[in-house]
Formats: structure tokens, sequence, C-alpha cells
């Protein structure tokens, strides 16, 4: 609701508007009418032209800069931004297929980029989407496909009212009336030409003419360029349109829509609360400080108190910070190199939406780090976890205190300069371990119990920030999950489908 002090700010605002405008307005109305009055149509034409020359200038300009920023062979939709960007909740395979597409479309756009062109890309997109699958390309139920023109039928709409003016308010009989009397109107159509370009021919036989028939030829050329390319981003955002549902369909998203997903079920810690809170997952070796971290960041009364159903080595608790959902800390057995404890870990850490990895900065030991991150990267290379989205790994270096000698510390927190000296040992430290754990955000922190809390505020800043993305990868574990329909759903099928069957059978012939 707008205060009396922002609606008094609007109307001076538009007021001074108003004030500059209006002089312009009449400015240029008593101008036109001067021209008119003693035949100045001359200096109007050649000062017009002397501006639109002095302008073009910078825009040869614009188009040496645009060619220069294209590779040699590359197509003019190098260096543009898409108007179609890949969904969030998208894994690994998904986005090189979507890749893969997006290089084939900019290739077809290249050699035929018509209007009329776009449905044979549409459908060799369509095929090369289930060639990437190991499909066939009619390798979808009937669900999917319903499911399909759902999705394409949104996005388009999306397309449409986000770069198309006034299309909302373009009637469908509008356009229906101009296919229907195109054939009819065409013969007129040509005549109106041949009247307009005889017209322009004898306007070139006078100064003036020809003046304005040069600003028009050089202004159709930058707008027919700005035109060119408007088109050929909007037909490009259509084909990747195609592309992304070719992807969602044969990757098997389409079987359910979102409001038909199960809950997820995980491993070890039941979900009782709804909707499914974002699942952050805190992993570290055993006194790395991970239960510190936890208690950190939940409170230690709440942290004793509140926990949520779980096995006997791991813990969860209910946690939200202000202005964020629901999210659920788990708190999982120290890391060891032991086998069976890294493949229990395993099931836990790929069904979180954000995971937390506690390193001790002092402990040099870092084999069972490294080994589980590489049993990590080869279960999501694994063909049929490919389509898993990872979830944001934070690395957080705990007890970085624990690097200096005593009194040294405090200095360290004291330092504002990039280049002092103990500034610099914490930074060693984390490009460090960044290069063993490679992370996606890596926070240096004391949590350690006694002592007092140091840059916790940042890695609550990188939770809050990561929410949207832990819920884009719990939305695609639901996706996987939800599977095939279970054979009870199918039996039910079986047994309803059957009744109905013998009620047609019963039903007296009229």
């Amino acid at each position: 609701m707008t205060t009396p002090t922002e609606t008094g700010l609007a109307r001076r605002w538009l007021l001074a508007a108003l004030l500059f405008l209006l002089p312009v307005l009449v400015l240029a109305g008593f101008g036109l009418w001067l021209v008119i009055r003693d035949q100045y149509w001359l200096p109007l034409a050649i000062a017009v032209a002397a501006v639109t020359l002095l302008l073009l200038p910078l825009w040869w300009w614009l188009e040496h800069q645009d060619k220069r920023q294209r590779a040699p062979n590359g197509s003019r939709l190098d260096g543009v931004v898409p108007l179609v960007e890949p969904p969030a909740d998208w894994g690994q395979r998904e986005q090189q297929a979507y890749e893969a597409l997006k290089a084939e479309i900019d290739e077809r756009l290249a050699t035929a980029g018509e209007w009329e062109d776009l449905q044979e890309h549409g459908w060799q997109l369509v095929a090369s989407a289930a060639r990437l699958y190991g499909k066939s390309e009619w390798g979808f139920s009937v669900p999917e496909l319903l499911r399909m023109s759902e999705e394409v039928s949104r996005r388009y709409r999306r397309l449409l009212l986000a770069n198309v003016p006034g299309i909302e308010h373009l009637s469908c009989a509008v356009i229906r009336g101009g296919v229907v009397n195109r054939d009819r109107f065409g013969q007129a159509g040509k005549v109106g030409g041949w009247l307009w370009n005889t017209w322009r021919l004898a306007r070139v036989t006078t100064p003036a003419g020809w003046l304005s028939e040069l600003r028009g030829q050089l202004l159709a050329k930058v707008l027919g360029d700005v035109n060119e390319r408007l088109q050929l981003r909007l037909k490009q955002a259509l084909l990747l349109d195609v592309a992304a549902v070719a992807i969602d369909l044969y990757s098997g998203r389409f079987r359910f829509a979102d409001e038909e997903l199960p809950t997820a079920t995980l491993p070890a810690v039941a979900s009782a609360i709804a909707p499914e809170p974002v699942r952050v997952v805190v992993l570290g070796q055993t006194s790395a400080g991970k239960s510190s971290l936890v208690n950190a960041l939940l409170g230690d009364v709440v942290a004793e108190t509140s926990p949520l159903p779980a096995t006997r080595d791991v813990l969860a608790y209910e946690w939200a910070l202000d202005g964020t959902g629901v999210m659920q800390l788990v708190d999982l057995p120290g890391l060891t190199q032991e086998a069976q404890r890294q493949q229990q870990l395993l099931e836990e850490v790929t069904h979180a939406h954000i995971l937390v990895w506690v390193l001790r900065a002092n402990q040099p030991a870092r084999e069972a780090d490294v080994a589980f991150r590489k049993q990590l990267d080869d279960w999501y290379a694994c063909p049929q976890n490919q389509a898993r989205k990872r979830p944001q790994l934070i690395v957080v270096l705990n007890q970085v205190d624990r690097l200096f000698a005593r009194g040294q510390w405090q200095a360290a927190v004291g330092a504002e300069q990039a280049n002092h000296p103990q500034i610099q040992k914490i930074q060693e430290a984390m490009d460090y371990n960044r290069e063993l754990l490679e992370p996606d955000v890596i926070l240096p922190l004391v949590t350690a119990a006694g002592a007092e809390h140091w840059n916790l505020e940042a890695l609550e800043i990188q939770l809050d920030q990561g929410f949207r993305e832990g819920i884009n990868t719990q939305l695609n574990q639901r996706r996987l999950a939800a599977g095939n329909a279970s054979l009870g759903e199918q039996l039910g099928r079986v047994v309803s489908g059957t009744r109905s069957l013998f009620r047609l059978l019963k039903k007296p012939d009229v």
C-alpha cells in the first residue's frame, strides 16, 4: 500500500515530465506548421538526413564489434544469451543433452532459418533427443504424450507473452480473418504495392524526396537488421523449448506431473514434515566438528531436545532461517575408510539436497575424504545415475583458529588486509582443500565447543541462498523416485478396467 508521501512524490514526477514534454510537443507542432506554411521541406529533409548519416557510423561500429565477437565461421547467435534456459532441476546428463541439441539448433538455423523450416527442425530435434537416450522416436506412453502437449502449450504461451507485445489482445478471429482473406485481397495488395513504388519513384525526382528516400533506405536497413536478429532469437527460443521438452520426454520426466510426485522415501530419516523439507546433510570425519557445527546452527538446547525420527547413527533436526522454508539438518556418523561405513554414508549423501562437508583445518589426514569423494563421483558417473542432480557441495574448513599459535588467532581475526600473513595462511588452507574436494563453495569457520563462533553467519547466508537450489535437487530426486507405477497401482487398474468391461457386456441392447 502506497503512503501519502510516495503518492505525492509520484505526482511531482508526473508534473515534471509534463512540464518537459508539453513544450517539446508544442515546439514540434509549431515547427511542422512553419514547414508547411513556408515550404521548408528541403531544409527539413537535409537536416533529418544529416542526423541519420551522423548516427550511421555508430551502427557500422556496432556491426563490426558484433562480427569480431563471433567466431570466424560462427552464426549470428554466437555470444547471444538465449531466451530459454534449461530447467534448474536437471541432472548432468540432461544438461549435456541440452548443450548438444543447442549446438544442433544453431547449425540448423544457420543453414535453414525460415519460419517454415522450424517444423522439420523440431522433428529432427526430437529424433536427436531419442538417439541421445538410446530410444526410438516414438518410445513413450500415451500419458507422456499428453503431458508433453500440455508442457509445449504452456511454454509457447510464456514465450509469446514475454516477447510479443500486445499478443494477449490479438484475437484469433483477426488471425483467421487475415488467413481467409489473404487470397481475396492478394491482387489488391499487389496494386497497392505498385502505386507505392510509383510514388517513391516520382518523389526521387525532387531534392527533398531524394533525401527522404535515402533516409528511409538507411532506416529500413537498421530496423530490418534489428528485426532479423529478434526473429532469429525467437526461432532459437522456440526450438530450445522443443529440445527441452524432448529431453524431459525421453528421460522419463513426463511420467508424472508435479502434483503427482510421491514424497521421497529417505533411507534412514523418515520425513515427518509436510511439505517435505530441504535436507541438509552434514558429513565429515570423526572430530572434524560436525556436531559442534549443527549445535552452532540450531542452538544447544534445540539440538538436545528436538531430534526427528532417525536411526541409531543418524540424527536429524528441524531447522529454518528467517524468511526461509523448513530445512532438515542431518548429522551423519563419522567418515572412515571402512567399506561398510562408506556405503552407508553414500546412501545418505545421495539423498541430500544440500551437502555440507566439514573438514578440520589442522587435520593432515585427508585419505578418507578423498576416497569418499571419488566414490561419490563414480556413483554419479554410472549411466543409471547420470540423470540425478548433484546437491550443492559446501565445504566448511572448521577450527581454523588451530592453524595459529596461541595469541595469533585474534590477530588474524582483526586483520583486514588480504595480504596479512594470518589471512594468507587461511587462504592457503582453503586453496589446498578446494583442490582436493572441488566444492561449489568453501568457507572457513570456528565452531568448536567452548570457543567463540566465527564466520557462522557466512554459512547461514550460503544455506539461505542455496535453499532454492536445494528445492530443485529435491524435485529431481522425487521425479526419478516416481519411476513406473507400482505393482499395486497396475493391479488396481486391471480390476477397474475389468469391472468397466463387465458393465459394458451386461448393458442391454437398446
